[in-house]
């Protein structure tokens, strides 16, 4: 077009986001001016206000997973390089999402020359006796023959909604114009297509997993990761990618944090664990969220975090222990949610494993051991088939509750090697007083060496191997 075409957004872009904690929340963004062109038919750069596609998941066109987005209240000024005739057909055109036809609130009004004969200025701005027609993808305004020369036409109250092409990272929803004769057949003047709004990817939640194992050399051992009695670990680390520039205003563009808060779910079978003491979040040496014991639930540690911050600040997840008893270890996840973010900048939950905390070499479980009260009689037996001579705990628990009653501390173990221990031992050793209401034990056992247990019973006059994965269970085997 020799001349421009102005788009003003004056009105509002409101968004409705359905978050994943099911509250729902609005944001207005407002203020676009985007111009192409002018009379000397040079181009001006145009400002285009960013959204993250994964705000367009679902349904085409949807935001936030289901609630549709629109840029409500448009104004859109077409200032002609020429002078028309009231006799032309002046079209507005979409692409990569709709005009709102059932909108009823849509008016046109138009510019005429000013007294020097110059382009239009918008004080001259008078109603139009016109046909408007409101389609998906145009606006079609052909003004009354008796109007005189038009200079510029201005549309007010326009909605765009199903902005179907956001949902492709890179795509943009476009606004174009054209002056036609009233057949259709006669181009006068064009617009090339102007971005209004274009996608950009969203921000993502990177998550790495650190393993560590508990100390043999600790004291008592395995109740720490080191000989020296360090008990907090890291078992993983997540960082944040923030989408690249986006807006904060449809003329104003700046990167910055656009996640408000996010839930942080750390499940970790560690977790369980009665040596458990806490788990921390921090970041550059500082803790930023921090769990006790007490607020563990089944395994799980949830956080809220205020501002997580983009770009070079990682977050680290470190579990505590208190030292005293040996630590069983085990595996789990980290789940991150959004909980509030801005329309401009989405983040998709992320989920990622965390490290394996080892206890050991040899990590086994013993179930139904009788206690010293018993008429039949129980004894773990624990056997080092690895090469170097080693250590090991045994964990007493309720059979059947789970709870640790106290453990067990035992002396070194030579290669090929083993150990045998009565209910008796295991029960002085640990603390634990023998009473009907627990007829039975579970017991955990960790070494540092690599090797297995059995569970043996003796009835009095044989001893029965109850390890069905080793032997098959019930094998007699002669008495010690």
């Amino acid at each position: 077009m020799n001349g421009y075409t102005k788009y003003l957004a004056g009105g509002a872009l409101l968004a409705t986001t359905a978050l994943a904690s099911g509250t729902v929340s609005a944001a207005t963004i407002s203020n676009a001016t985007i111009t192409l062109g002018n009379t000397s038919g040079t181009l001006a750069t145009a400002t285009t206000y960013n959204l993250a596609s994964n705000l367009f998941g679902g349904a085409a066109g949807t935001f936030g997973g289901g609630s549709s987005l629109k840029i409500a209240s448009l104004t859109i000024t077409l200032k002609l390089g020429t002078a028309q005739s009231s006799q032309r057909s002046y079209w507005i055109t979409l692409t990569g999402a709709e005009f709102d036809a059932s909108n009823s609130g849509v008016t046109a009004t138009k510019a005429q020359l000013d007294a020097t004969g110059a382009a239009a200025s918008y004080t001259d701005l008078q109603a139009v006796t016109t046909a408007m027609t409101v389609y998906s993808d145009k606006i079609v305004i052909e003004p009354a023959a008796t109007l005189s020369t038009i200079a510029a036409i201005q549309v007010t109250g326009v909605t765009i909604k199903n902005m179907q092409a956001l949902a492709t990272a890179g795509a943009s929803v476009t606004v174009a114009a054209a002056v036609y004769n009233t057949a259709a057949t006669t181009t006068f003047e064009t617009a090339t297509a102007t971005p209004v709004l274009t996608s950009v990817a969203g921000g993502s939640f990177n998550i790495a997993a650190t393993s560590v194992a508990a100390s043999s050399g600790a004291s008592p051992p395995f109740s720490a990761f080191s000989e020296s009695g360090a008990k907090t670990a890291s078992i993983g680390y997540f960082s944040l990618t923030d989408a690249t520039t986006v807006g904060t205003a449809l003329t104003t563009t700046s990167a910055g944090v656009y996640l408000s808060t996010a839930e942080i779910k750390v499940t970790h079978s560690a977790l369980t664990d009665p040596a458990i003491d806490s788990v921390t979040i921090s970041t550059n040496g500082t803790n930023v969220a921090t769990k006790s014991a007490a607020q563990v639930s089944s395994g799980v540690a949830t956080f809220t975090l205020a501002a997580p911050k983009p770009s070079g600040n990682v977050y680290t997840i470190e579990v505590g222990f208190k030292g005293t008893t040996a630590i069983t270890g085990g595996s789990g996840t980290l789940t991150i949610t959004p909980t509030a973010v801005s329309p401009s900048s989405a983040f998709a939950a992320g989920t990622g494993a965390l490290g394996a905390i080892g206890s050991g070499a040899l990590v086994a479980q013993v179930n139904i051991f009788q206690n010293s009260q018993a008429q039949f009689s129980s004894f773990l037996r624990v056997t080092n088939n690895g090469t170097t001579t080693g250590a090991y705990t045994v964990v007493v628990r309720n059979g059947s509750t789970g709870t640790a009653l106290g453990t067990y501390t035992g002396g070194s173990v030579a290669p090929n090697a083993s150990v045998q221990l009565g209910a008796s031992t295991l029960e002085s050793g640990a603390t634990v007083t023998a009473s009907s209401t627990v007829p039975n034990y579970t017991l955990t056992v960790n070494a540092n060496f690599a090797g297995y247990v059995q569970h043996l019973g003796f009835n009095g006059s044989a001893l029965s191997d109850l390890s069905g994965f080793r032997k098959g269970a019930g094998t007699s085997i002669p008495a010690p």
